[in-house]
């Protein structure tokens, strides 16, 4: 059931305040006037965009509608977590692995590449779709992991991913309890996901569709403490954990997409944890 949320520029407003604290005491003067600069023209901005609406999607159907250009769009959080998952794939031997939230197959072909034998399950059949076009020789099923028990047999996989998903769910330890049933004995999983601080700032998993409108799927605030008890409750390993950084790079995907400077963008956000990426061992 989709939901219409009303927003007046809060985003770019919020990026201006917390550019503005991160340079309380310490920052230069050329920066903070152009701060007050983006400042008075999105107040501006505000009085006239007041209509602006985003949708609220539930996961099935967010997704879906995301399907057709999820693969098209610049997505900085792919960018950011991606190296720091191939880095922890690397060593890790076996013959089958499964793709938790596998989406449009990214990290499903990835495994492939490493020489598994894969499957892949995702909530959305509009996701699957479009991975199942880029690859025949993965297994993929349509499975909602949070409410459906999984037709595997436990202890039959040697390797688990589940990349940025588990932010969607409000309470993560139901699908961090199902990867640990299907692993086998010394089999490793790795998850990935959105940084809690992100999330904080107002990080969602918001998209333009092609008629121009907003839509987004929700995100909730998962702290480290919540995923270390998680693992602790299940018996998993923690083996590695990262958490890499936005860089200068990063956000100049996504500037001209903010009424805002590029400037002000690096002000508020270089430097930040953008995703969280652990490296589990079942035991």
């Amino acid at each position: 059931m989709s939901e219409k949320i009303a927003y007046h520029n809060q985003r770019e407003i919020g990026y201006i305040g917390l550019a503005l604290l991160r340079q309380w005491l310490v920052g230069e003067n050329e920066i903070i006037e152009q701060l007050y600069s983006d400042f008075s023209k999105i107040l501006q901005l505000v009085e006239i965009d007041k209509q602006s609406v985003a949708i609220l999607e539930g996961i099935r159907d967010g997704y879906d509608k995301w399907s057709k250009i999820y693969d098209l769009m610049p997505n900085i959080l792919i960018d950011v977590e991606q190296p720091v998952v191939e880095q922890m794939l690397q060593g890790i031997s076996g013959e089958k692995a499964i793709d938790i939230a596998c989406g449009t197959g990214r990290c499903s072909s990835l495994l492939i590449d490493l020489g598994f034998a894969v499957t892949g399950v995702d909530l959305s059949k509009d996701m699957l779709k479009q991975a199942k076009r880029k690859s025949l020789d993965i297994d993929f099923h349509q499975i909602d992991i949070n409410a459906e028990d999984l037709p595997f047999d436990k202890c039959s996989f040697d390797l688990a991913t589940l990349l940025l998903a588990l932010t969607h769910f409000k309470d993560i330890s139901v699908p961090i309890q199902k990867m640990h049933d299907l692993l086998k004995p010394g089999g490793y999983c790795i998850l990935s996901d959105i940084h809690p601080w992100i999330v904080e700032l107002g990080g969602q998993a918001d998209y333009i569709d092609e008629i121009g409108s907003m839509h987004f799927v929700r995100n909730y605030v998962h702290s480290h403490s919540k995923y270390i008890r998680a693992f602790n409750l299940v018996g998993f390993k923690i083996v590695d954990c990262q958490e890499p950084i936005l860089e200068e790079e990063h956000i100049g995907k996504i500037a001209s997409g903010f009424a805002v400077s590029k400037k002000t963008l690096v002000t508020a956000l270089s430097g930040l944890p953008l995703a969280l990426v652990w490296k589990l061992k079942k035991e």
